[in-house]
C-alpha cells in the first residue's frame, strides 16, 4: 500500500518529536485513525455521517483497521470423508479455484449435472483433490479447526478470484498521526432523541453538531475484538471545520487485537513502537526502570 504523503507533515513530526510517552501525546492534541483504504488527497468524512472518527491510542485507532478482506468459515470433513473427492461448485469458490489448479482439469470437462446450485452428478478427472487434501491444504497454511471443527480462514480477491492468506497474514492498512492542537474538542450535548440510538449512529446531532460550528466532539464508543468482544473507548470526532484544520502523517500499520488482557489498555502497538523507535528520538527517554518494567510488561 502506498504512503501518502499527508499534510503539514513537518508539524506532525516537530510535535512528535517533542514527545517520549502518550501523556506528552495526549497533551499535544495528537490522535489517530486506522484504515486499510487508500488515501489519495485530503482526508475526507465518511459519507453516512460526515464525520472523520479518531481515537486517542493507536491500539484503539487499529483495532478499526480489518484483518483480512473477506474471513471465510470451512467446515472441516469429519474423518470418514476426507477421502471423498470435492464436489464441484458454481460461482465463486476458493476450493474449486484450487482444485481446478491443482488437478489441471477443467469445469466444463466434468460432465456436471447441476441441481440449482449443487452439483448432481460429475466426473472426477485424473488427480481431482479429496476433502483430506484441502484440509490439508489449509493446516499447510497454518490454520486449525476450532472446537466446533470451523476453519475461520483470511481471504482475498486477486486475478483469479479468492485466495486463501496463510493464518498469519494481515492485510495492509495505515495509521493515520494526527496533529489537532488548534481543533477544538466539544463535549457533545446531545438531543433527547439521540439516545435511542448507538452513539455512532446519532447522526441528527453530528449534523447538529457541525451546523453549530463545532469543529470535532468527543463521545464514548465500543470495538469489536475477537477475543474481548465490545471494548469501550472515547472516540473522538472530527467535523468538516475541524478537518480543514488537521495536519496529518500516515505509516504502515495492520489490525491489532490480542488476547492479552491488556490489549487496549496499552495505548502502543508494534507498528507505532517500529515508526516511535526510527522516527522518534526522544520517544520514551524520559522513562525510569520501574516505568519501564509496567510499560512492557
Amino acid at each position: 500500500m502506498d504512503i501518502p504523503q499527508g499534510r503539514n507533515p513537518d508539524a506532525v513530526m516537530a510535535a512528535l518529536a517533542e514527545c517520549s510517552t502518550f501523556d506528552d501525546i495526549r497533551q499535544r492534541g495528537i490522535f489517530f485513525h486506522g484504515t486499510c483504504e487508500a488515501i489519495e488527497g485530503p482526508l475526507r468524512a465518511g459519507d453516512y455521517d460526515n464525520v472523520f472518527w479518531m481515537a486517542e491510542t493507536p491500539s484503539v485507532a487499529q483495532s478499526y483497521i480489518p484483518a483480512s478482506g473477506v474471513t471465510a468459515w470451512i467446515s472441516a470433513p469429519r474423518a470418514y470423508e476426507r477421502d471423498d473427492h470435492l464436489r464441484p461448485t458454481r460461482g465463486v469458490s476458493h476450493a474449486m479455484n484450487w482444485a481446478l489448479q491443482r488437478s489441471g482439469a477443467k469445469l466444463e470437462d466434468m460432465d456436471v449435472t447441476w441441481d440449482g446450485q449443487r452439483a448432481h452428478s460429475w466426473r472426477i478427472p485424473p488427480g481431482w483433490p479429496t476433502e483430506g487434501d484441502y484440509e490439508d491444504y489449509l493446516i499447510s497454511l497454518g490454520y486449525s479447526a476450532n472446537d466446533y471443527g470451523i476453519y475461520e480462514v483470511s481471504e482475498t480477491f486477486g486475478r483469479n478470484g479468492p485466495e486463501i492468506m496463510p493464518a498469519d497474514w494481515k492485510m495492509p492498512g495505515l495509521l493515520i498521526i494526527a496533529l489537532a492542537e488548534d481543533i477544538q474538542v466539544e463535549t457533545p450535548d446531545w438531543s433527547e432523541g439521540a439516545f435511542s440510538y448507538a452513539p455512532h449512529n446519532r447522526v441528527a446531532d453530528f449534523e447538529r453538531f457541525a451546523q453549530k460550528g463545532y469543529e470535532a466532539f468527543r463521545m464514548q464508543d465500543a470495538l469489536q475484538s475477537k477475543f474481548h468482544g465490545n471494548v469501550g473507548h472515547t472516540a473522538i470526532g472530527i467535523l468538516p471545520a475541524g478537518l480543514e484544520k488537521l495536519s496529518w502523517i500516515a505509516i504502515p500499520a495492520t489490525r491489532h487485537d490480542s488476547p492479552d488482557a491488556r490489549a487496549f489498555q496499552k495505548p502502543e502497538t508494534e507498528d507505532f513502537l517500529t515508526f516511535a523507535s526510527k522516527s522518534l528520538p526522544e520517544w520514551r527517554r524520559s522513562l525510569s526502570p520501574r516505568e519501564w518494567e509496567l510499560e512492557i510488561s
